[in-house]
């Protein structure tokens, strides 16, 4: 299955609504691991209000080192890493949610890396996925079912 950083892209339709990724937002920083990761999640809601908000030239390094991280205009990006650094460790925590708890979540959220700006998938849920899953593999399952149910039929006739 094809992956950008680390997430699944083969399950990735439209687009999703603004709200939609405000309220993915909200689910992320409510997590324990963001909670107290309080630098991540500046970094997390400065760039996503940023995108949605239609600002994403002010997306860069040298501005988000001044807006979150509370650098001085003047800092060297060359010297000071932590925006490059800060970045990384998020990537990480959100490849790390999506694997655990974000799993089954209808909107996804992602730092690609080589760039500060985020981008949004809304994913398909189960339902959604059945129904593009090719006939072949419904099949499939459907066999292993009938046998499984042969074997527990068997199993108890035998018991009796």
């Amino acid at each position: 299955m094809p992956q950008v950083s680390g997430f699944p892209a083969s399950h990735a339709t439209k687009d999703p609504a603004a709200e939609d990724v405000r309220r993915q937002l909200l689910r992320i920083l409510h997590t324990p691991e963001f909670e107290c990761a309080a630098r991540l999640s500046a970094l997390l809601r400065h760039v996503v209000e940023r995108k949605l908000d239609g600002r994403e030239a002010e997306i860069k390094e040298s501005t988000i080192g001044v807006e979150v991280f509370l650098r001085p205009p003047t800092y060297d990006t060359r010297t000071d890493s932590v925006v490059r650094t800060e970045a990384r460790r998020l990537r990480e925590k959100l490849a790390h949610y999506y694997l655990h708890q974000g799993a089954r979540d209808a909107v996804q959220i992602e730092i690609p890396k080589g760039s500060y700006i985020p981008v949004f998938r809304a994913m398909a849920r189960p339902a959604e996925v059945e129904e593009v899953l090719p006939v072949q593999h419904r099949w499939a399952r459907v066999a292993a079912g009938l046998l499984l149910l042969a074997a527990i039929a068997g199993s108890l006739t035998g018991w009796i």
